[in-house]
């Protein structure tokens, strides 16, 4: 089922990342304050993604290419 397991540590971030067999990942990034909350999760397998914020906020990348016949 899991094919790869990470955590990082250093000044900057705190994350924990989990590559499963099947090629789909997910990266916890981690509350310094807080470390059983999280600020940010991404998951999905290259190239889509879908990155959560704590707050709900959800974006899926890659972000569509604006219609070329659509205007704004």
């Amino acid at each position: 089922m899991i094919s790869e397991l990470r955590l990082t540590v250093d000044p900057d971030t705190e994350r924990f990342e989990v590559v499963f067999r099947d090629g789909q990942g997910m990266t916890l990034f981690v509350d310094p304050d807080d470390p059983a909350k999280f600020i940010q999760k991404v998951s999905g397998k290259a190239p889509e993604f879908e990155v959560l914020s704590a707050d709900g906020a959800i974006i899926r990348l890659p972000v569509d290419e604006p219609d070329p016949g659509k205007i704004d």
